[in-house]
């Protein structure tokens, strides 16, 4: 059976099920990935946790900026794991130049 998606009182499943296949193909077309492998990732992150969170109100917010907010947690993360493995410079020049 499949998890509901709630917001105040109203089941936004189908809403939510749309909204994550537009995300997952904006990203496709933005990264050149194969749609399967964008989706497993996007499942993974933390944009997904939220967007599928009854409290948050991401689910309301247009597709773009969702992507956006993916990109961004994606960036951090990467810096994150490459920091730990010594390419500080490199990352935080990645970073200054996306911002």
């Amino acid at each position: 059976m499949m998890h509901k998606y709630l917001y105040m009182g109203q089941d936004l499943t189908l809403d939510v099920v749309i909204k994550v296949e537009m995300i997952v193909e904006r990203v496709c077309k933005k990264e050149g990935s194969e749609f399967e492998e964008v989706l497993i990732k996007f499942l993974e992150s933390n944009t997904y946790k939220n967007l599928k969170s009854k409290e948050s109100i991401l689910k309301t917010r247009g597709t773009e900026f969702i992507v956006n907010e993916l990109f961004i947690e994606w960036t951090k993360s990467n810096t994150i794991q490459s920091n730990a493995q010594g390419d500080y410079v490199y990352d935080l020049l990645k970073t200054v130049t996306l911002c």
